[in-house]
């Protein structure tokens, strides 16, 4: 009898073991974002050459073309469109010499004549000057701009390349930055009035912003730049766009807001799964957020967290997602073999049972 409840309750542990398995395989298919179809961008493309935003419509068709996302075909036509309305070189070197001389643009071609008068150590001069004549006139000085001009204007002695502070100045001109990453850049314009040199970790926030500009274009880089919160984000953008510099353009378009944590969230461990759900668009990102990423770890298992761990495996790596049918079938094939112990060693003891008992009868 000892064995009969043995053999029963080893057969019960790999039934719940394989329904256990065969339930993650099927909740897998709901979250998991690479069952959902590509995501049509094209749209998106339309908007954008509409609006004249020629530059962010070419890299954003680059991209759909390089994934071979839906209407690549037509969005290759579009393509040479916005490449052909970028060529007029009279306007582009019009726009170059207006930002050269006032600092502003809204365009790549004014962008990068401001960038280049920052550069040339007059854009920085032009910007004190003014801030000069604001506060001998009694205006308001903006001394974010003011402490930015003398760091590039001083760039050798805070131990940054020249294009460093031009960018970041340009990116707080065009209200590129969150509210968030304001305060940042102005806590870093504090330390540098109060210590006359950079920390090793502004330095590096500077550069990151830099590298974002450098990889995405201005342009581009303005509309990434609006879902960055924190230099932990901006460090993992920077991380990310290393691997697939798609992948955060294609992000900006879908979840604009919280671009910056789904990036932080999915920079290491989940970047396969962050790459497929851009794939998706909107819907992709609305599954990405509810997967719980869980490691492997003995922590994790100790405290419950087997279930997630699974899961999130499940979903992350195709190649454990196809091994665990096989696996929860080889389990239910256990338990139906040890129920077969079962049901053969109960038939034994049934029979020895009516054995002893027709003997018993007999004897009386």
């Amino acid at each position: 009898m000892i064995r009969l409840a043995r053999d029963f309750l080893t057969g019960s542990c790999f039934l719940f073991l394989a329904g256990w398995l065969f339930f993650i395989c099927l909740q897998e298919k709901n979250v998991n974002p690479a069952y959902l179809p590509d995501y049509d961008y094209f749209p998106e493309i339309e908007k954008l050459t509409a609006e004249k935003r020629f530059q962010e419509a070419e890299t954003l068709c680059c991209d759909v073309i390089g994934m071979g996302l839906p209407n690549a075909h037509l969005t290759g036509q579009k393509f040479y469109e916005c490449r052909a309305a970028r060529r007029s070189w009279g306007r582009n070197a019009l726009d170059a010499a207006k930002g050269f001389l006032t600092g502003n643009g809204e365009n790549s071609a004014a962008v990068t004549g401001a960038i280049i008068s920052d550069l040339c150590l007059y854009g920085d001069l032009r910007d004190l000057g003014l801030q000069g004549c604001n506060k001998i006139k009694g205006r308001p000085v903006d001394m974010v701009l003011v402490t930015l001009s003398g760091i590039g204007a001083l760039s050798e002695i805070a131990g940054l390349a020249g294009s460093v502070p031009a960018v970041a100045k340009q990116l707080y001109k065009t209200g590129a930055l969150t509210s968030q990453m304001f305060d940042q850049l102005r806590g870093i314009v504090f330390r540098f009035k109060v210590k006359g040199s950079l920390a090793a970790a502004d330095k590096q926030m500077l550069k990151n912003l830099e590298r974002v500009t450098s990889v995405h274009g201005f342009q581009c880089a303005r509309r990434i730049l609006k879902g960055i919160n924190t230099q932990e984000e901006l460090a993992a953008l920077v991380n990310v766009a290393k691997k697939a510099p798609e992948v955060p353009r294609l992000l900006s378009y879908t979840a604009p807001a919280d671009s910056g944590k789904i990036l932080l969230t999915h920079s290491e461990k989940g970047f396969f799964l962050l790459k497929n759900a851009v794939r998706k668009g909107r819907p992709g990102i609305d599954l990405l957020r509810k997967i719980r990423i869980v490691k492997w770890s003995a922590k994790n298992i100790l405290q419950g967290r087997f279930h997630d761990l699974m899961l999130f495996s499940a979903v992350e790596n195709p190649a454990f997602r196809r091994v665990l049918p096989y696996i929860g079938g080889s389990l239910l094939l256990a338990a139906l073999v040890f129920y077969g112990k079962v049901c053969f060693s109960g038939g034994k003891v049934l029979r020895a049972l009516r054995k002893k008992h027709s003997t018993a009868e007999d004897g009386l």
